[in-house]
């Protein structure tokens, strides 16, 4: 993972412990393509979070295996450098605060 797809990291993370929620690294052995990040929050809300770098673009497998995951119900975003992770924080704090 190149440093920039770090920085976005740190931000999702810095940004959920903020809400008082966690966030793990997501690894599955085995199972490629699946997400980078599960973001865990107050009230039991998670999401499985694919972070992208400006300019990059999530591969056919990680659209296939987030197509199954979503068709499971499961709530998965792809989300492409730092406005986005920022917009994604955002929509969080409203729906916490409401």
């Amino acid at each position: 993972m190149g440093s920039k797809e770090s920085r976005i990291e740190r931000q999702l993370a810095t940004g959920v412990k903020a809400l008082g929620g966690m966030t793990f690294k997501f690894i599955s052995p085995g199972m490629a393509g699946v997400p980078d990040r599960i973001v865990m929050l107050p009230g039991g809300t998670v999401h499985f979070v694919e972070l992208k770098a400006e300019g990059n673009i999530a591969s056919r497998q990680q659209l296939r295996r987030i197509y199954k995951m979503q068709e499971l119900g499961v709530t998965v975003l792809i989300l492409t450098g730092r406005e986005q992770v920022a917009h994604y924080l955002d929509n969080l704090r409203e729906l916490m605060n409401e």
